[in-house]
């Protein structure tokens, strides 16, 4: 199956449309990850000056999202023929609400969402594209919880070191400036600022995690 990801920067206008938010709703982010579970053909009667029956492709994509309780927002997407291919635009988000701050989960929440297209698009000529906004910042929180370092997981996915909160237990990506202060409280408390990602791997799938930008 020749599926591409391709992260396209664009301005923060091309998000068009009302955005229905949860009341305990505390952001947007932009998605960048998403597997094609199902292409189907369909048939939709289409009337002119007469009608016929014509096919189309139905694609169901699983998005994965940021928070356990999490919600998908609007799902944008433009198709473009070029060549041999043909091009999925998407613009997906991701609405962060603050239920999923308190909630322990093990697994990445995701959603499901099923756009149509044409009749010429497969799994052999499908390229999806993410449109990102190109001054897009970054959520920074407030993390606390144990910390652990020196641990192993299958296939090595791990980043080696662990934070055990009451959501549950996230991966940490430490800069090396950040390294020796936060190996000093290996198996105690840590408070830290720093933004919520999302790892992947073949063995482990999707995994929540944390970049540490400032321990505090």
């Amino acid at each position: 199956m020749k599926i591409w990801v391709l992260i396209l920067l664009i301005s923060t206008s091309t998000f068009a449309g009302t955005v229905p938010l949860p009341e305990d709703a505390t952001g947007l982010s932009p998605l960048d990850h998403v597997e094609v579970l199902e292409i189907k053909s369909i048939f939709k009667e289409v009337c002119h000056k007469h009608c016929r029956l014509e096919e189309f492709k139905r694609l169901k994509l699983r998005f994965t999202l940021y928070g356990c309780l999490d919600e998908l927002g609007p799902v944008s997407y433009k198709l473009k023929h070029r060549s041999n291919d043909y091009f999925l635009y998407l613009s997906a988000l991701n609405i962060h609400r603050r239920a999923s701050e308190t909630v322990r989960c093990f697994l990445p929440k995701t959603e499901i969402s099923e756009i149509m297209v044409g009749s010429q698009v497969n799994a052999e000529n499908l390229v999806i594209s993410f449109l990102r906004p190109a001054k897009n910042k970054k959520i920074v929180k407030t993390f606390s919880g144990i910390i652990n370092f020196g641990i192993m997981a299958i296939g090595g996915e791990t980043t080696g070191v662990e934070l055990e909160t009451q959501e549950g237990i996230f991966d940490l990506i430490i800069p090396e400036k950040l390294e020796e202060e936060a190996r000093s409280y290996d198996g105690k408390q840590i408070r830290f600022k720093g933004t919520p990602v999302i790892l992947y791997g073949p063995e482990r799938g999707p995994r929540r995690a944390m970049t540490v930008l400032e321990i505090i």
